[in-house]
This record gives C-alpha cells, sequence and structure tokens, in this order.
C-alpha cells in the first residue's frame, strides 16, 4: 500500500510485505536504534514465530514493522504484533490509516488477530486502538489484546 500525500513536501507512505531476509538485515543494521538485550532478543522471537512481515516506511525512514504468526494453517486466529521506531510519533497519522488498509486484508483471512502490547509504549497501543483493538488485563507491562473481523 503506497501513497503520497497533498502537503507542499510531500511524502511517499508505504506499507511494504518483506522476506524474514529482510527483517533481519532491519534489525543487524540498527533501524530501530539502541535495543536493550531483553527488547533484542523479544524481537527476535517475534521474527523467528512470523509468517508474514511488513515495513511501514515514510521517505526511505522506516517508520514500523509487524508481522502476523500463524499457529496453524486450520486456525482463524493470528498472532498480530508490531514494533514501532521513534519515527512513528511524527507519522502516525498517515501511517494508521495505511494499517487499517492492511488489517481489514487480512481480517478477511482471519477472524481475529490477537497479541500483547508493552503499556510502557504509548504510541503502540494508541495505534492498535485505532486498529480497532480491544484490550485485556495488564499483567505486568503487557497487556493481552485482540482485533476482530466485523
Amino acid at each position: 500500500v503506497a501513497c503520497t500525500d497533498s502537503s507542499p513536501h510531500p511524502q511517499l507512505t508505504l506499507i511494504e510485505s518483506v522476506s524474514r531476509r529482510r527483517m533481519q538485515s532491519l534489525i543487524s543494521s540498527g533501524e530501530w536504534g539502541k535495543l536493550s538485550e531483553d527488547q533484542l532478543k523479544r524481537l527476535q522471537d517475534s521474527i523467528d514465530a512470523t509468517t508474514h512481515f511488513w515495513i511501514g516506511m515514510v521517505d526511505k525512514d522506516l517508520i514500523c514493522a509487524f508481522g502476523i504468526a500463524e499457529p496453524s494453517f486450520l486456525t482463524d486466529r493470528a498472532y498480530f504484533w508490531v514494533w514501532p521506531t521513534e519515527k512513528l510519533q511524527k507519522h502516525v497519522f498517515v501511517f494508521t490509516r495505511r494499517s487499517q488498509i492492511v488489517v481489514k486484508d487480512l481480517l478477511m483471512r482471519f477472524e481475529t488477530l490477537f497479541g500483547h502490547c508493552d503499556t510502557t509504549e504509548p504510541g503502540s497501543k494508541r495505534w492498535l486502538k485505532w486498529l480497532g483493538a480491544k484490550f485485556g488485563e495488564a499483567d505486568g507491562a503487557m497487556i493481552p489484546f485482540e482485533i476482530r473481523r466485523g
């Protein structure tokens, strides 16, 4: 999904499906900035379990990555994760609109997208709300969510 906005200085906003190799390359290149050992492990665990990846870009800046993990081919649920960069805050509105299109397409295939949101990342929770997420009870720094079809 690509779009150029109509502002005086238009920016190309892109959500692109990418390969596992491309995701690994983005991690090793330091595109997320300085990650703690725990954050790097959580990001790597998400990537290891993921079957489909997307990245969000504005011009040539990585804004975030997200993906889904299908527990099995027989389920109508998929685990949904997002990993933002600090640059997401500057482009949250236009990026959210593009993300809604991708999520709408995913909900045509899956009845439910579910996952966990880090409560210390308020931008992630806000983004998930805009995508239609409903949240459960927090367990420490993590809060479960679901995005349902219909």
